[in-house]
């Protein structure tokens, strides 16, 4: 599983993106070579692993200033929130017993510092030429623009047939459901490309976030091609899940599956506890009556529980819809015209794909 930004970035990383004052400084300090190691915050921890240097007193931050202190062997202290620089030049002496997985001197040095004071660090490489920041066990390299668009460019374009094919796959269970021929693999099917849009979208908007200005316009791409993916997913998962708990199942089941394991049919069926994804489903009609216009959710709540499928649903008459408690003659019209234009619709597109099969 890819590893979650935590919210204490998710307020940050805006700020490090391309253009902003903090980004201008880290890109100085690449570009002269000498590395560094900046600590963006202050508490108690980090006083404790704090020896030698000195303090900076009503230092504003500055870009061009970051550059020059970075040139001593030392870290820096930054208080990114009040744009202050707090400390320079000095020694970290993070817990050397806390486990890290960076191989560098100043890396594991900047992964320790961060887990021991929960604090976010940045480690600015001499040779590589890259940035990393560092929160608890949580690590990010702030890339390029350069090398960045290219790939948020990509995702979108995977995103964008994703989701082609997610409409295309609730085409076929419109069909299906008309014919009550649904099985289970059609609705996992959806649920995957339901769930790997979400995951697209959380990785193209973390990319956004990371691009500043450069990243609006492709995260606007990534709201219109996800819109409606988790509203669809929930009715999907209303009509064919079972209950528990008196609850639902939601997209979250999938939260604990990778992505090769999304895409395993036969794993994604197991999350949504669908044992045998051949057999018959007989969707409940939360998807079907969604699309009726101004109709209560008391009385769509009526409708699933009286009918119970949408076959039993599409043949209801108006008499059987207007004996039903709070439906009136008027309304029983309108849900049976609506009902009835779904099903011709339907079966006018099954034909027309017969004739040309």
């Amino acid at each position: 599983m890819p590893q979650t930004r935590p919210d204490s970035l998710a307020e940050l990383i805006p700020r490090l993106a391309p253009g902003t004052p903090f980004r201008q400084g880290i890109e100085l300090v690449i570009q002269q070579q000498t590395g560094a190691l900046i600590i963006l915050g202050w508490n108690r921890e980090v006083s404790r692993i704090c020896t030698g240097g000195f303090v900076l007193r009503d230092v504003d931050f500055s870009p061009e200033r970051l550059a020059e202190l970075a040139k001593m062997d030392g870290a820096i202290v930054l208080d990114i929130a009040s744009n202050q620089l707090l400390r320079a030049n000095v020694h970290l002496n993070p817990d050397s017993a806390l486990k890290t997985t960076e191989t560098g001197t100043r890396h594991r040095t900047a992964e320790r510092a961060a887990a021991q004071t929960g604090v976010p660090v940045i480690a600015i490489s001499e040779g590589r030429r890259l940035a990393t920041i560092y929160s608890d066990r949580y690590s990010e390299e702030l890339e390029s623009p350069t090398a960045l668009l290219p790939r948020a460019n990509e995702a979108i374009h995977t995103m964008e047939r994703f989701r082609r094919r997610l409409d295309e796959t609730e085409e076929v269970l419109d069909r299906l459901e008309v014919n009550d021929s649904v099985t289970y693999r059609t609705v996992v099917s959806l649920l995957q490309r339901a769930e790997l849009l979400q995951r697209l979208y959380r990785d193209i908007t973390r990319m956004a976030v990371s691009l500043g200005a450069e990243g609006r316009l492709i995260e606007l791409q990534a709201k219109d091609a996800v819109a409606g993916v988790n509203d669809l997913a929930n009715l999907v998962l209303a009509d064919y899940s079972a209950v528990r708990g008196g609850r639902t199942l939601t997209l979250d089941v999938f939260s604990s599956l990778s992505t090769e394991e999304l895409y395993d049919a036969d794993e994604a069926g197991r999350a949504l506890h669908f044992n045998n994804l051949d057999a018959s489903a007989s969707a409940r009609g939360w998807r079907v009556l969604s699309g009726m216009p101004r109709l209560p959710e008391s009385i769509r709540k009526s409708l699933v529980s009286r009918f119970k499928s949408v076959p039993r649903l599409l043949r209801a008459s108006v008499e059987e819809l207007s004996a039903m408690e709070g439906i009136g003659k008027s309304r029983a019209h309108q849900i049976h015209g609506y009902l009835q234009n779904l099903r011709k619709t339907l079966a006018t597109f099954v034909d027309s794909e017969d004739v040309h099969s």
